[in-house]
């Protein structure tokens, strides 16, 4: 079992535990479709620290998404996930009637997680696929935790 590790902004080396897997848990569509869908833009890319807060919000999206769809994330530099938003809340389809509300910061996101974040694991960036791995043990000890 992993201790927690302090996850502090914008220290985003990290990936949080509980991060890959989204259970299908039903949801009341009524329920769904009367709360916000939040969205997230990230910064523009290029560079160490935009794929930092591309992980980050990515890991942050997986843990706030596992029982209903919350969270969207958006880019400034890619237009296919701002097509597929259109497409999904277009007359019609899954998230349709859900009111956009943008998040202004990685913190904005992170308070969404409401608690749910229990720990962090530490990559080495110095060895690209210490990544896959250190989502991998996010994903199998959040879920063990959750049951």
């Amino acid at each position: 079992m992993i201790n927690k590790v302090i996850f502090t902004m914008p220290a985003m080396l990290v990936a949080l535990l509980g991060t890959t897997f989204s259970y299908g848990i039903a949801v009341e569509k009524d329920a769904i479709s009367s709360s916000p869908l939040y969205t997230y833009t990230l910064s523009k890319s290029g560079t160490a620290e935009s794929y930092d807060e591309a992980i980050a919000a990515a890991c942050l999206q997986g843990i706030i998404n596992r029982k209903a769809p919350t969270v969207y994330i958006l880019s400034e530099t890619n237009s296919k996930p701002a097509y597929w938003l259109k497409l999904l809340t277009s007359e019609g389809k899954w998230l349709k009637g859900r009111k956009i509300k943008p998040l202004l910061d990685l913190e904005a996101l992170f308070a969404l997680s409401d608690g749910k974040v229990k720990g962090a694991i530490i990559w080495d960036p110095a060895v690209p696929a210490s990544m896959n791995v250190a989502n991998t043990i996010a994903g199998i000890e959040g879920i063990r935790d959750n049951g």
